[in-house]
């Protein structure tokens, strides 16, 4: 393989192949994947899954995503399993059992150890395997080959052994009616917690709230603006309602035009401003002020009256 050309079609076309295979796995699903989704749900204990190899990677990535979506599951190495770990298989869990060619050594090995009344799941490209045979359930992740030229190193399979768990957890997500709040709650950190739970009232409480009536004159307003620090000042009246915005870009063309500084800033502000409402997400804030390309957006309570002012630097500064 030598020029660019050459390489970019040749990934095209492991791309393409392992699409292929993705959409061949798709009718390869029957009643054990349903019987599968419905015994997640229903039992008391947890979903333990284990391989080898290339697999007990995949299998890492399942038990991640499924326990941030509401479906308690645990990893269990196939090798360490018989040294030990096995404890952690209890009556009330299921375990899944990961391997391609339903033969792996480590997954027989395991097998021998098992209680025959084990709810037993197979992830495997062989149904007919020992493995295969042995489970309750088996999803199929057979594929024609792997994109590997030898035929060897997993390719295809592990992609369609981890898009099988992705189709799991979204029916289990799905079937208890998993919502955002529920996400968040285990997602408490970074910036996809943030994007979560952030609210637009727990920034605006972290700045200052340059804030002042309509008979203010100019030359005060910008004494207000620069201790304010945050490009602006608002305008409200004696029950702190909103009146208006002024803005640093606002005075310096208001300079131009020759006004006084004596002249009152409720004659020269910017009438019914861009709020928030608090309690907002932050991150719907942000979307709102990046359409409406301003750089200052004033937060109010539920009674409409001006609490806060939050600055598009400090929404971009948690990372949203």
């Amino acid at each position: 393989m030598g020029n660019s050309f050459e390489i970019i079609n040749k990934g095209r076309s492991v791309l393409e192949n392992e699409a292929s295979s993705l959409q061949k796995t798709a009718f390869l699903l029957n009643d054990d994947f349903a019987s599968v989704v419905s015994l997640l749900l229903q039992q008391s204990g947890r979903l333990v899954i284990s391989g080898v190899g290339k697999s007990a990677l995949i299998a890492q990535k399942m038990v991640a995503t499924l326990n941030s979506t509401g479906t308690p599951s645990v990893f269990m190495h196939a090798a360490d399993a018989v040294h030990g770990d096995l404890g952690m298989l209890q009556p009330e869990d299921s375990l899944m059992l990961i391997s391609q060619s339903g033969e792996t050594a480590e997954i027989l090995y395991l097998l021998e150890f098992i209680h025959p009344q084990q709810k037993l799941i197979a992830l495997t490209g062989n149904p007919e395997s020992r493995l295969g045979k042995r489970a309750q359930f088996v999803l199929n992740t057979w594929v024609e080959r792997e994109s590997c030229p030898n035929n060897l190193a997993p390719t295809n399979s592990s992609l369609v052994q981890m898009a099988l768990g992705d189709a799991l957890a979204v029916c289990l997500m799905e079937a208890r009616s998993f919502q955002k709040d529920d996400f968040a709650r285990f997602h408490p950190a970074g910036a996809l917690g943030k994007r979560l739970y952030l609210t637009i009232e727990q920034i605006a409480a972290r700045n200052n709230f340059p804030h002042v009536s309509s008979e203010t004159k100019i030359q005060d307003s910008i004494v207000a603006i620069s201790e304010g620090r945050m490009g602006a000042v608002a305008i409200v009246d004696e029950q702190q309602h909103l009146l208006g915005i002024l803005t640093d870009g606002d005075l310096r063309r208001l300079m131009l035009q020759g006004f006084s500084n004596n002249t009152s800033i409720g004659t020269v502000m910017t009438p019914h401003p861009k709020t928030a409402e608090a309690g907002t997400l932050a991150v719907e804030v942000l979307q709102k002020m990046k359409e409406a390309s301003i750089n200052q957006i004033i937060v109010c309570n539920k009674q409409q009256q001006a609490i806060g002012m939050v600055h598009l630097q400090d929404l971009l500064k948690e990372g949203l």
